[in-house]
């Protein structure tokens, strides 16, 4: 596995509160690819960038970056700061939520994303209970990883 990855923030210039957490190779910190809450945000506000870790794998970045969510909360879910959308980048799961039972593609099964939901199902579930799984896989994904260790 290649150490290719860096952990980064993205923080408010002038208060210095960190607003968002990823993961990347080098040039994914300075990526305008993002959604549509981040650009609201620094449209009224002025960032700056700072890398956390540098040269790590993905499996070591991906732990980081759900870590440091965790430590930051996210504003979505009424928990701290952060902008950003999903829990971290441990879990990459097609959810069929009306049967209950999350799948991993054989592709993504060496290391997984974030939750993704149909529209249609979104529609049928509360944001609490697609958080309440991603927290769960999450836990049992970091689990995982450090026992592979």
């Amino acid at each position: 596995m290649e150490n290719n990855q860096c952990v980064y923030i993205h923080k408010n210039k002038c208060t210095k509160e960190v607003f968002y957490v990823g993961i990347g190779t080098v040039s994914r910190p300075y990526s305008l690819a993002r959604h549509k809450t981040w650009h609201e945000y620094v449209a009224n506000n002025e960032y700056e960038v700072e890398i956390l870790h540098e040269n790590i794998s993905l499996k070591d970045a991906c732990i980081i970056e759900g870590d440091l969510i965790n430590k930051y909360g996210r504003r979505c879910i009424n928990t701290g700061t952060l902008f950003n959308i999903h829990g971290g980048k441990l879990i990459n799961l097609e959810c069929d939520i009306n049967v209950g039972r999350p799948k991993v593609p054989e592709q993504n099964k060496h290391i997984c994303r974030s939750i993704t939901v149909s529209q249609e199902n979104f529609n049928n579930i509360g944001l609490y209970q697609v958080e309440s799984m991603s927290k769960l896989v999450d836990s049992l994904l970091r689990e995982f990883l450090k026992n592979e260790q």
